[in-house]
């Protein structure tokens, strides 16, 4: 029976968690029980690992009484009631199965259950449904029955849309002249567009078509080779026509963009300016136009 007792104890000794630190125990068992308190205290002190200490230096109290024909174990720790009921075997290993017991709710206390941590704010940027973007464009511009090739510079807007739709319009503005037999023409013209825009991004990469409208302003002004012949005038004309443009954009920074981009149209009401001989100067036919712009994002 020592032997089997010891082998028990030994048993409990391994399987008991170890515990950094805990408070010191003070046992107190109630005559009601007919517990041998030395038997119970001894079982609690294997449990533990150390020996109990008297009341006035003890962290943890704990007690063994009576609930009528049920034990009644409680401890108190740091202001802490816990307490529990038993029915332990009436046979030797009693006083072992209260210490075990005592041991339980004790220890129970010493469990800390680690703060749940803040958590931390995290900054979701939300998707941008729209992107506003300006650009600055240098083009040139040439007719299919007109002056030739023309240069010019202007702005232009894109809004993107959701579901890879958006609108674009420009401004633009440019100049040259032509030369007929009697003299020489200098043209100015101003254009502004608007159209329907489709666009696909990748993460640095852009491509970009769009159907619009272009209405355009040229000013025609006239200087002849010889004044005592012929004399110059002046005037304005306006021609309109459709257009279509693609392009490619560029994402050189995270707002900076890069874009290159091809127009063409047909002029649907052209404008003519006549030179005395018969000969005109004119926007007519199709036009195309060549586009390298640089922009921010909005």
């Amino acid at each position: 029976m020592k032997l089997a007792a010891c082998l028990f104890g030994a048993c409990s000794l391994i399987a008991t968690p170890a515990f950094a630190s805990h408070p010191h125990v003070h046992l107190e068992v109630d005559a009601c029980t007919n517990l041998d308190a030395a038997d119970v205290a001894r079982a609690l002190e294997i449990e533990l690992g150390e020996p109990l200490v008297d009341d006035g230096s003890a962290i943890t109290r704990a007690s063994v009484g009576c609930e009528g024909a049920r034990l009644r174990l409680s401890t108190v720790d740091g202001g802490r009631v816990r307490s529990s009921e038993v029915s332990p075997p009436a046979d030797a290993t009693r006083a072992r199965v209260v210490g075990i017991a005592v041991f339980e709710l004790v220890s129970a206390g010493w469990i800390v259950t680690p703060p749940v941590p803040e958590p931390i704010p995290v900054a979701i940027e939300k998707p941008r449904i729209y992107v506003h973007e300006l650009d600055a464009v240098a083009f040139v511009r040439g007719w299919w029955s007109g002056p030739g090739a023309m240069g010019g510079a202007g702005l232009r807007y894109a809004l993107r849309l959701p579901y890879h739709l958006g609108l674009d319009a420009d401004l633009l503005a440019s100049g040259g002249h032509a030369s007929t037999a009697i003299g020489r023409v200098d043209l100015a013209d101003v254009s502004a567009r608007i159209g329907l825009l489709a666009h696909k991004e990748w993460s640095r990469v852009s491509v970009f078509g769009s159907l619009g409208l272009r209405l355009g302003g040229l000013h025609f002004s006239g200087t002849p080779k010889n004044p005592q012949a012929y004399s110059g005038g002046s005037g304005w004309g306006t021609w309109l026509g459709p257009s279509a443009i693609v392009g490619v954009g560029f994402l050189a920074t995270s707002r900076l963009r890069l874009g290159l981009l091809g127009e063409v149209g047909d002029a649907a009401r052209p404008v003519r300016g006549l030179v005395s001989g018969g000969s005109s100067v004119s926007y007519s036919g199709a036009w195309l136009t060549a586009e390298l712009t640089i922009g921010v994002a909005l």
